[in-house]
């Protein structure tokens, strides 16, 4: 039996500047704003779900009130349900992002970090495919936890890729609901609420049992809108410790979207982000010092011009540069970066990609 997932909007937004850095004043600064969506509810199979804490007594009550075609994910052949060290979720990564009103640029490494659903360490890979081109201009990639183990049933199994080809496959835009040219957050949203359903039910069942406040997965949205111009989504999902007296979903829904302000280039990290956030943000001395000049006057250019390889570079310091996360010296980083670029106006280009991932190929 297929298993079907629809959802409603909502929102609260927020808006706040960013990109901090250390930098002469004479130098020029980077401006942008950032939105942050929370989603008032969704609707799993005709349950509300709330994406809000309440009070463990009385409070607001979600609805399933409105949705959009239920979107269908492939049967999962098993049924097993129970923590068995056997299988394995696949986390890890880091993904920098380079944004402004010309270009956006993804950056992604290649290791596939395998943990059992108890937590344990159990391997690490090199080849997987952490980036997807869901179409000619719209680009995926996805950090923490990517993909659940294949053995689990259905309604608890999720590839994150696979899941983002199914929202872009089945989003309707609904001028009722919806502004024009918000293309890339619906769609952000949509998946979200997929995914989301879905670890819900893993939390229910005891498959997974969060412990302590964190991330769950994020996924990175990089597209066109049917104006041509770029726009970003940034979909993170979360577990929250609700205070006493009070409730709270096990996966929080936030949608994140930057702009920039002027013709500059914005660099965010996400997943395994320090060491890139480390550079990005402040001058240090020798070796580090340069570095971080170079990449704060590719961001001063004209984004016309940004070069794509600042993007790669984080990538590839933080593969020399982060702490062991696991045993035995291991990195939670690692492998080849592939990364593109999407123009305004324009399509994905592949700056490099490995011979194993096809433009459409997620997580291998």
């Amino acid at each position: 039996m297929p298993i079907t997932s629809s959802w409603i909007p909502g929102l609260l937004v927020l808006t706040l500047l960013t990109q901090s850095c250390e930098s002469d004043p004479d130098k020029g600064e980077i401006k942008a704003v950032r939105s942050v969506y929370f989603p008032a509810a969704g609707c799993d199979n005709g349950e509300a779900v709330p994406n809000f804490m309440m009070p463990t007594q009385g409070g607001a009550v979600a609805k399933c009130v409105g949705s959009q075609t239920a979107d269908t994910l492939p049967t999962n052949r098993a049924a097993k349900i129970s923590v068995d060290p056997s299988l394995t979720v696949e986390i890890g990564t880091v993904v920098v992002r380079g944004l402004s009103k010309e270009q956006v640029v993804l950056a992604a490494d290649s290791r596939a970090t395998y943990v059992g659903l108890d937590g344990r360490f159990n391997r690490v890979q090199d080849d997987a495919c952490k980036m997807a081109e869901l179409r000619p201009d719209l680009l995926f990639a996805v950090t923490d936890m990517a993909r659940t183990a294949a053995a689990l049933p259905a309604n608890l199994y999720y590839d994150a890729f696979d899941v983002a080809k199914e929202a872009v496959a089945n989003f309707q835009f609904d001028p009722d609901l919806m502004q024009p040219n918000t293309t890339i957050k619906e769609i952000a949203e949509r998946w979200a609420w997929d995914v989301a359903f879905r670890i819900r039910r893993g939390v229910n069942t005891g498959i997974y049992r969060p412990s302590r406040a964190g991330m769950w997965v994020r996924g990175i949205f990089a597209g066109l809108e049917p104006n041509g111009e770029i726009s970003t989504a940034v979909a993170e999902l979360s577990y929250q410790l609700p205070p006493s007296g009070m409730t709270a979903p096990v996966v929080s829904i936030s949608i994140i979207q930057d702009s920039t302000e002027n013709n500059t280039t914005l660099i965010d990290s996400y997943g395994r982000g320090a060491v890139a956030e480390r550079y990005v943000s402040k001058k240090g001395t020798g070796e580090s010092r340069t570095e971080h000049m170079r990449i704060r006057k590719a961001q001063l250019t004209d984004p016309r011009k940004f070069p794509a390889e600042i993007t790669e570079r984080l990538v590839k310091l933080t593969e020399e540069e982060e702490a062991p996360a696991w045993p035995n010296g291991v990195r939670a980083v690692g492998g080849e970066v592939d990364y593109a670029r999407l123009r305004r106006g324009g399509k994905v280009e592949w700056l490099h990609r490995k011979a194993n991932c096809s433009p459409a190929t997620a997580s291998q």
